[in-house]
C-alpha cells in the first residue's frame, strides 16, 4: 500500500508504519464542506484583491520565478490574515501534535503557504518539498478547499514513490493529504479551473 484514505484521528500503528515508509495518508471530511467553502472563498478573494503573487523556486537567495516550473500565485498565512484562515491553521497543528505523540518527530513549528492556480494550465513541475542544508521541511501537510473541483478540472496532486509507482490524488474539498517532505517527489498536474491549497511545512 502505498497511500492509505483513513480517518483524521487517531493515528494507528498502520498508518504511522506507511508514512515512514514514504507513503501518503489522506483524510477526507475533516473541516466540513462550510469551513472548505469560506477558505475558497478566501483564497478567490485575496487573489482579485492583489494579495497573491507568483510563486519562486529555490530557497533563500537562489529564489528565483520560473513559469516553465510553476506557475502558481502564492501568499502566507501571517498576522495580516490568520483569523481568515484560523480553522485551518489549527487543524495543521493537529497534525504536528499527531505526528509528534505517534510518530515522536519533536515537530516545533510550521509555515503555512495559500497557494491558487488560475486554471489556464498552470501547473507546478515534480520536485521535492525539502531543501538541502539545515532546518529544512520534515513533514508536509496538504488542505484542499476546492468546493467545486470534478475531473475534468485537472491539478491533480502527483506522487511518485520509490518503487517508481505514481499516484494521483484528486484535490477535492476538505481534503488533508499528509507525506514526509525530505522523500516524496511530487508535482501538480495542469489545471483547467481555479484550484486552491493551503500547505503547512513543519520543522524541528
Amino acid at each position: 500500500m502505498i497511500s492509505a484514505q483513513v480517518d483524521w484521528c487517531p493515528w494507528t500503528d498502520e498508518m504511522v508504519q506507511l508514512l515512514g515508509d514514504g507513503g501518503v495518508l489522506i483524510f477526507d471530511s475533516v473541516l466540513g464542506l462550510g469551513t472548505a467553502a469560506s477558505t475558497f472563498n478566501t483564497v478567490l478573494k485575496l487573489a482579485q484583491d492583489g494579495n497573491l503573487k507568483h510563486a519562486g523556486v529555490g530557497r533563500s537567495g537562489n529564489l528565483r520565478q520560473d513559469a516553465a516550473i510553476r506557475q502558481d500565485l502564492i501568499t502566507w498565512v501571517d498576522e495580516t490574515n490568520a483569523h481568515e484562515f484560523s480553522r485551518v491553521t489549527a487543524l495543521f497543528e493537529g497534525v504536528r501534535t499527531a505526528a509528534n505523540e505517534h510518530c515522536w518527530m519533536g515537530l516545533k513549528r510550521f509555515d503555512t503557504q495559500v497557494a491558487l492556480y488560475s486554471g489556464n494550465g498552470a501547473h507546478y513541475d515534480r520536485h521535492r518539498d525539502a531543501f538541502h542544508g539545515k532546518s529544512s521541511r520534515t513533514l508536509t501537510a496538504i488542505y484542499y478547499p476546492n468546493v467545486h473541483w470534478e475531473p475534468t478540472h485537472g491539478g491533480q496532486l502527483r506522487v511518485f514513490f520509490a518503487d517508481e509507482k505514481v499516484e494521483d490524488i484528486e484535490p477535492v474539498a476538505d481534503r488533508l493529504v499528509v507525506f514526509l517532505s525530505e522523500v516524496l517527489d511530487h508535482q501538480v498536474l495542469p489545471t483547467h479551473a481555479p484550484r486552491a491549497a493551503l500547505t503547512a511545512w513543519f520543522y524541528p
